[in-house]
């Protein structure tokens, strides 16, 4: 739901948003994927994605876009993880407000220096900027952009057959 809430925050913004889940593709559907957009988040790191010598995604894709992560892992270590080849942003804790700021910025908008929860790579320099406050008013959050997500294909045993997703709070 994350992302989901995330991405309702940019479209409300303005921004054009496509998202998808990278549970449901092979690798190299995402690579064709992520060659026709601008911005690309992962959600996770998992298995040889993320090893250090060979970065989430080929070179030439590289050159086209900008790849952001967050998430606990990327919270916990945000240089660490700033420094995977072909990596350019960690945003650490909620993302709704940094990422958006994030877009701001590389639009020419703001300063990247300023975004807090942000950590990022500039002239091979590491900077981690101090981590933001906490949304208080949750309400004032658009609900997730549900309809960017494949939910026919999220389900659960507890589900009895039905469309479910999960929130943890």
């Amino acid at each position: 739901m994350g992302l989901a809430t995330i991405s309702a925050v940019l479209k409300k913004a303005g921004h054009t948003v496509a998202l998808f889940d990278t549970s449901f593709y092979d690798s190299g559907r995402i690579t064709d994927r992520a060659a026709r957009e601008k911005y690309l988040e992962f959600k996770k790191i998992e298995g040889e994605l993320f090893q250090k010598e060979k970065g989430p995604i080929d070179k030439d894709l590289k050159k086209k876009i900008f790849v952001v992560l967050g998430g606990p892992h990327v919270h916990l270590y945000p240089k660490e993880s700033v420094a995977f080849n072909g990596v350019d942003f960690v945003i650490k804790g909620e993302g709704e407000i940094p990422l958006f700021k994030l877009l701001e910025a590389l639009e020419g908008r703001g300063s990247l220096s300023q975004i807090k929860s942000l950590t990022y790579k500039e002239n091979g320099q590491i900077f981690d900027n101090p981590i933001g406050d906490l949304i208080e008013n949750l309400d004032e959050l658009p609900f997730p952009a549900r309809t960017l997500l494949p939910v026919k294909k999220y389900n659960s045993i507890l589900g009895g057959g039905h469309i479910v997703t999960t929130m943890f709070t």
